[in-house]
């Protein structure tokens, strides 16, 4: 089968093929490039954009897919690495489908709990974690991890707790600063997104 699709670049294309490959849901795989994920999306690259960030090694809590987030932060960054953690195999799967059409060495995916130390972790500079309503706070997921003490974490939620499996929204921005348990903060912001809901971010040191 051609795998070209007009208007979709090739390398999108074959994850496309490799999720429906893999049985995940058309739906969940359009919904990872949806109006609001590039909005939420956009915002936190466009912030750490102006940190002066020399060499970013990134790890990503629950990147899902990771296509959009990783395009944007190599479009941005001076990226190291991209390491993505999701507890869905299929979505680490179209990951690893990504890595192999772009011959993208910086990227790699693991299949497991953000909470279970890698051998990565201590590299990290930027952990990126925009699925915050999906998990514990802050502090319970990284308590048995090893992060440089320069680890600059980057933290998204949102006010949708109308959705079932979205245990931990916030209300505000200070709640999640206040969640976070960060000691320094360097960002925090709140974003109305296309929805009708609002996004909350913060950035800052452990």
């Amino acid at each position: 089968m051609d795998s070209n699709i007009t208007g979709i670049e090739p390398n999108v294309a074959e994850c496309m093929w490799e999720a429906a490959k893999i049985g995940v849901d058309f739906k969940n795989f359009a919904q990872s490039f949806s109006k609001t994920q590039l909005e939420s999306k956009t915002w936190l690259v466009d912030v750490l954009s102006l940190m002066n960030i020399d060499e970013a090694r990134i790890q990503l809590f629950g990147g899902w897919h990771g296509i959009l987030i990783t395009r944007l932060l190599i479009e941005n960054l001076n990226v190291r690495r991209i390491h993505n953690i999701d507890l869905d195999e299929k979505a680490i799967k179209v990951f690893k489908k990504y890595r192999w059409e772009t011959q993208d060495r910086r990227l790699d995916g693991t299949h497991g709990d953000v909470r279970t130390p890698h051998k990565y972790d201590y590299m990290m500079n930027i952990v990126i974690n925009t699925s915050s309503e999906h998990m514990p706070d802050l502090p319970e997921l990284i308590k048995d991890k090893k992060y440089p003490s320069d680890c600059l974490f980057a933290l998204q939620s949102n006010n949708m707790f109308h959705i079932d499996d979205h245990i931990n929204c916030v209300s505000s921005e200070q709640e999640l600063v206040d969640k976070s348990k960060l000691n320094t903060i360097k960002y925090q912001g709140t974003c109305d997104m296309a929805n009708g809901y609002k996004r909350f971010m913060v950035i800052g040191y452990a």
